[in-house]
């Protein structure tokens, strides 16, 4: 790698794994303490976990995001489960991008679910609805990131090989 500043925020990642592919004078900022978060979560944070301290009992507000993308359809499975459960204990608030490959079907399916469903497409709302949330369902990515600054306990979903290391 040619450059000076070096940026990997993998949790557990040190700059012994690319000395030797870059300048002696390269300056690292490697782990988890280099996170890119939106300040919107750092808005949220002090907020989030104070209710997480003062919550108690049902309803359950449940968020569900998989991500941008979602190729395999995860969020389809995920809302085969939720379905199953007592609905009436729970409100879920399911997030997703209008570029996935799915969100016409997604947005078909969430037409016919019971009111305790409600859709979010391209919402620039993630931190409030996180803030909101009693439980995350998602994928172990980027926004795992999110996720922890704002506590929110998650289910999490290794759906790509370089996410296996942060969700473990």
């Amino acid at each position: 790698h040619f450059c000076d500043i070096l940026l990997d925020q993998t949790y557990g990642r040190d700059k012994k794994s690319y000395q030797p592919f870059v300048l002696s004078s390269c300056h690292f900022l490697v782990g988890s303490n280099y996170c890119l978060i939106n300040e919107q979560f750092a808005h949220f944070r002090a907020q989030s976990l104070e209710r997480r301290d003062k919550k108690q009992g049902p309803p359950w507000n449940v968020l569900v995001f998989i991500g941008g993308a979602d190729a395999e359809n995860n969020l389809d499975i995920i809302l085969d489960g939720l379905e199953k459960l007592d609905t009436q204990r729970f409100h879920f608030k399911i997030v997703i991008s209008s570029k996935s490959k799915w969100a016409r079907e997604i947005k078909q399916r969430m037409a016919s679910m019971p009111d305790q469903f409600k859709l979010y497409v391209d919402t620039d709302e993630m931190a409030k609805l996180m803030t909101e949330a009693d439980l995350a369902i998602g994928a172990a990515g980027s926004s795992s990131w999110e996720r922890c600054c704002l506590g929110v306990p998650s289910l999490l979903l290794v759906i790509a090989k370089n996410q296996e290391f942060l969700a473990h």
